[in-house]
């Protein structure tokens, strides 16, 4: 069998551990400093402080779900068992995540606009990008579960020929 290159994995991991650290100072520091700063500055919209922090922290889950599912997905295409059914659950948890974290930033940000009146052009257009990169994201890894679960099918009938 053909091995995947050791390099690819080992970079790839690297990134994902750099960027679930910043995720984890995100949630620890910075959210709740913006959060807080957030409810000084705007003290008509502080009842929103906790609620918000709370969905962001959970939007940043979501992220980070998604990132265990890739490094598993990693040692499977490492030890050459990317096509087996069980692969298919991290696709599954990392769609599942995708698509709760795109849900929450539509209900933030429609919460926004509309609950709160804060609906400025800076905040439907951020979060209006969020949405649509988050739907892409869940959309593809929809169409990348089809593709394996083909490849699998192929692998499996490939091993009985074989």
């Amino acid at each position: 069998m053909r091995r995947t290159p050791l390099l690819p994995v080992r970079a790839l991991r690297v990134v994902l551990v750099a960027g679930v650290l910043g995720l984890v100072l995100l949630q620890v520091l910075v959210l709740p400093l913006l959060a807080a700063e957030s409810a000084l500055t705007y003290p008509e919209l502080a009842w929103l402080r906790w609620p918000a922090l709370a969905l962001a922290l959970a939007v940043v889950g979501c992220v980070q779900v998604g990132a265990v599912c890739v490094w598993r997905l990693l040692s499977r295409v490492q030890a050459d068992a990317i096509f087996d059914a069980a692969a298919l659950r991290d696709v599954d948890v990392f769609t599942g995540a995708a698509a709760l974290a795109t849900t929450l930033v539509l209900g933030v940000s429609l919460a926004l606009t509309f609950v709160a009146g804060e609906g400025n052009p800076g905040t439907v257009l951020g979060s209006g990008a969020l949405v649509v990169a988050g739907a892409g994201v869940t959309l593809l890894m929809v169409v990348m579960r089809a593709l394996l679960v083909q490849a699998t099918q192929q692998h499996d009938e490939l091993a009985e020929v074989v």
